[in-house]
């Protein structure tokens, strides 16, 4: 917990960290005036929008509007906590955190943790030095030399080999004097029937380590060689591994994806490898399973546009159409790739090559064609097939909360089923469920001048720091006038950056040093009665600040079609870069 971090400390590793040296390790960096610019990481960027302060250690994208310290850049990059970034900054800069003591509960689940990933870790060295130094791994050499596979991908992805026996890893762990009890709840082996015993839960197959999104090493994918069944095994899920929440190749291609603006999602690990091997990094393969709104959230960390590379069969083509709904959702861009029938991608790269593939890539269908495509060729190019794609694509729009980003696909899917655009905008619309629940009052919270929704919203805030994460993505900056309020709100997420979560008064006392923005946090906490606080407020205040946020937007975007016709349309892939 933040409550752990003395804030001097945390102050200390701030004013020792230097931003922009931090942010050129992932974005380069070139000097321009006083600051240093580069292209924004956090979204798709063609011209150089992010900057770099040195003299105020600040960072700012004027393309997306994100922005903070050296703390928050991290957070963003890393998909860290506060905690996290403030800790990794520490170990970076030599900075020891004097830590309250933890409650017991914590620290056994710690302790525990530590354990677990120990195993992990010794486990992966014992399956990577059974692949390459070892005599037991000559077939699996062979195996993958004959996939093409080099050296430098073996080491890249630490590949390994379990060799044949049942106790190769047991006796190994057990020689470490390793808890084998730990390793069992690790997923790494198994109580044998009766209690005599462990046996290991992977044996003759080629091994893939699977990482956290930090790095930890948290479970194993093993790949039979040649023929057998099960053709791929996992690791159990564990204190340490939940499936949904893990990408293949996220945190050892991140990095690639950023740079390339784009990622690629498959669904095999040999997928990814063979990708890899052939020079395309910017992939992640799923564990498994279908894709789920927590491997969304890691891919939208990374980039908005990804392309679904699923297998040419039926099971393929509704991973990727269960997979669209989730995508839209959360804002993404996807497109669906159809690999032409009886290939993989390992197959394909390793027949065709990368030329091959890249042509391919860039007929890649978006989202929504790909669902027409589908609903054709299932069902022919009747009205049936019309109103098939329709239900699908309704299902996919539907779940999308951005207006703009909504209003395009409504537009696109119309003009490629043939459709009214108001038949297909009134069907969206009606679909939504109307809620029973009591809207919150709107009440007076004194002075005229302190009227406003977004004095309100200020004020809730005020009143319940511990809400301000609810509010941090919501555009809230970006509408707002008022000169002082503008100045409150942006010194209360320099605080929470800064310090975390805090009780009013101390939250009042960090936010500024501004007289003014001061007499105003202090007439907006002393004015009653305050908004209640509760989950119908949160949707209703952030309903407010996104349908503001998109009417700004759409009046900056009037303005520009106006001197700029010709470019409507690069202007519209602009506005919707920007939610």
């Amino acid at each position: 917990m933040v409550s752990f971090i003395p804030e001097d400390i945390i102050q200390r590793i701030q004013d020792l960290a230097d931003i922009r040296q931090i942010v050129s390790e992932y974005v380069p960096l070139k000097k321009r005036g006083n600051n240093w610019v580069g292209l924004c990481p956090f979204h798709h960027d063609r011209d150089p929008s992010f900057t770099v302060n040195e003299d105020k250690q600040i960072f700012h994208c004027f393309g997306c509007g994100v922005g903070g310290g050296v703390f928050k850049f991290l957070m963003l990059i890393e998909g860290m906590s506060f905690v996290d970034a403030v800790k990794a900054l520490a170990d970076r800069y030599g900075v020891t955190i004097p830590e309250k003591a933890p409650s017991a509960v914590h620290s056994a689940r710690k302790i525990k943790r530590e354990l677990l990933l120990e195993c992990m870790n010794k486990a992966m060295e014992f399956f990577h030095q059974n692949l390459v130094g070892s005599r037991l791994g000559v077939v699996a050499r062979e195996y993958l030399e004959d996939r093409g596979i080099s050296d430098a991908t073996i080491n890249h992805f630490k590949l390994g080999w379990a060799p044949h026996g049942w106790e190769n890893l047991v006796k190994f762990l057990k020689k470490a004097s390793l808890d084998l009890d730990v390793a069992r709840e690790a997923g790494l082996i198994i109580r044998r029937d009766g209690g005599g015993g462990y046996y290991d839960r992977f044996r003759a197959r080629v091994v893939f380590p699977i990482h956290d999104r930090r790095g930890h090493i948290v479970a194993f994918g093993g790949r039979v060689i040649g023929d057998g069944d099960p053709k791929y095994i996992n690791s159990p899920e564990s204190p340490i591994y939940q499936k949904k929440e893990c990408l293949y190749g996220y945190f050892l291609n991140k990095s690639y994806i950023r740079k390339e603006g784009v990622g690629i999602v498959v669904e095999g690990y040999m997928d990814l490898v063979a990708l890899f091997e052939h020079g395309i990094t910017n992939v992640v393969a799923t564990l498994g399973t279908a894709l789920t709104e927590q491997h969304a959230r890691l891919m939208k960390g990374l980039t908005k546009d990804w392309i679904l590379v699923f297998d040419a069969d039926e099971a393929g083509f509704k991973a990727a159409s269960r997979a669209l709904p989730i995508l839209y959702s959360l804002g993404l861009r996807p497109k669906v790739l159809s690999l032409p029938e009886g290939h993989d991608p390992d197959t394909f790269i390793r027949s065709e090559g990368r030329v091959a593939w890249n042509r391919l890539l860039d007929s890649a269908d978006q989202g929504i064609d790909f669902v027409l495509k589908m609903a054709s060729e299932t069902y022919g190019s009747g009205p049936e097939a019309r109103m098939e794609a329709t239900e699908e694509i309704l299902k996919m729009i539907n779940g999308i909360e951005d207006p703009v980003r909504k209003s395009l696909l409504i537009s696109h899917a119309s003009q490629k089923l043939g459709i009214k655009e108001s038949i297909l905008m009134d069907r969206v619309f009606s679909s939504r469920t109307p809620t029973t629940k009591k809207k919150t009052q709107v009440r007076d919270i004194g002075t005229r001048s302190l009227e406003s929704a977004p004095a309100q919203l200020v004020s809730f805030i005020l009143n319940n720091p511990h809400r301000i994460e609810e509010f941090l993505d919501v555009g809230f900056d970006y509408w707002l006038e008022d000169g002082t309020l503008r100045d409150l709100w942006l010194s209360m997420v320099h605080a929470h950056e800064i310090y975390g979560a805090l009780e009013i008064e101390r939250f009042v006392e960090y936010i500024s040093s501004c007289e003014e923005v001061r007499k105003l946090a202090k007439k907006l906490i002393e004015a009653s009665p305050p908004l209640e606080d509760s989950d119908e407020t949160i949707r209703r205040l952030k309903t407010y600040c996104l349908s503001m946020k998109n009417r700004e937007l759409r009046r900056r975007l009037i303005e520009q079609l106006r001197d700029d016709e010709a470019n409507a349309e690069m202007i519209l892939r602009r506005i919707e870069e920007l939610h």
